[in-house]
């Protein structure tokens, strides 16, 4: 849950199931002690899927999942070797790079690699680079379909062109911030929860259209009734 003088949510969590745990969660420990750091010992907080669903009303929540995305703070992908693999993981990174303005998209996107899993910062990049929808797939044949059907509707070539471009845009960052007076990595917004629910929630409901108006799915990936959690 969020505390009460809180009104953001630090970090949305992206990572895939079928990576390590162990080594998921130390990663996550790395990024927590960085953001204490940065922000004077505070806790960050977190979206994550296994504790932020409903997993009896996921059609509602899918309708939303582009405001979930979008209304943290920052995406977190925490990727190992299976991350580039899974669908709704390239979602999720699709998603904040299609609702927000591209320089503030790509500022919002944190890259922690899995190095238990022998992924490197240059492997992730190098993957986004090269990916390939083909590559990409649901554990549920019935989720696969409807995120298809998404990425169908954008166009599958724009939609692997702008995970592409992001690998380009994420290099020329790093080479930025690599430069003098770049000292917080986890930079305060002032944009509040409403304010990009608001300018995401047409978007949303056409993206949630499309995603529910198919069979019903079992999915880690919907709204909760109470979707923010600290961990």
């Amino acid at each position: 849950m969020l505390r009460s003088n809180e009104k953001l949510i630090d970090f949305f969590l992206s990572h895939s199931w079928h990576d390590d745990p162990a080594a998921k969660s130390a990663a996550v420990d790395l990024v927590k002690d960085r953001f204490k750091a940065a922000n004077g010992g505070r806790e960050p907080t977190f979206w994550l899927d296994k504790v932020c669903i409903d997993q009896s009303n996921i059609s509602e929540g899918l309708k939303v999942l582009c405001i979930n995305v979008t209304a943290c703070n920052k995406l977190l992908v925490v990727c190992g070797k299976t991350y580039f693999q899974r669908l709704w993981c390239i979602l999720e990174l699709f998603m904040m790079f299609a609702f927000a303005d591209e320089e503030d998209a790509v500022a919002r996107i944190e890259l922690v690699p899995i190095e238990a899993d022998g992924v490197t910062r240059t492997s992730i990049l190098e993957s986004m680079a090269h990916f390939k929808l083909a590559d990409a797939h649901c554990y549920d044949p019935n989720e696969e379909i409807k995120l298809r059907g998404v990425m169908s509707a954008v166009g599958e070539e724009k939609f692997v062109g702008r995970i592409r471009s992001l690998a380009g845009k994420i290099r020329a960052r790093d080479l930025k911030e690599k430069a003098p007076g770049i000292s917080n990595p986890f930079p305060k917004r002032r944009m509040s929860l409403m304010a990009v629910a608001s300018s995401t929630i047409s978007s949303a409901r056409s993206i949630g259209h499309s995603l529910s108006s198919r069979s019903p799915i079992r999915s880690l990936h919907s709204l909760a009734s109470t979707p923010e959690a600290e961990i």
